[in-house]
This record gives structure tokens, C-alpha cells and sequence, in this order.
């Protein structure tokens, strides 16, 4: 358990780029 802030950025980062690619497919399906 020492790492936990580690690994809660990183979480955090994942999610952020999970969360981005998702609505450059949204934004790409909408667009066409």
C-alpha cells in the first residue's frame, strides 16, 4: 500500500484517456 498515490494517478490518467477516446468516437460518429 505505499504506492497508492502512484497508482491512483495513474488510474487517473487511464481514465482521462479512456474518457478522450471516447468522445473522439462520439464526435467522429456524430459528425458523419
Amino acid at each position: 500500500m505505499r504506492n497508492v498515490k502512484t497508482d491512483s494517478k495513474l488510474i487517473w490518467k487511464l481514465i482521462r484517456d479512456v474518457k478522450t477516446m471516447v468522445i473522439a468516437k462520439l464526435t467522429v460518429f456524430f459528425l458523419k
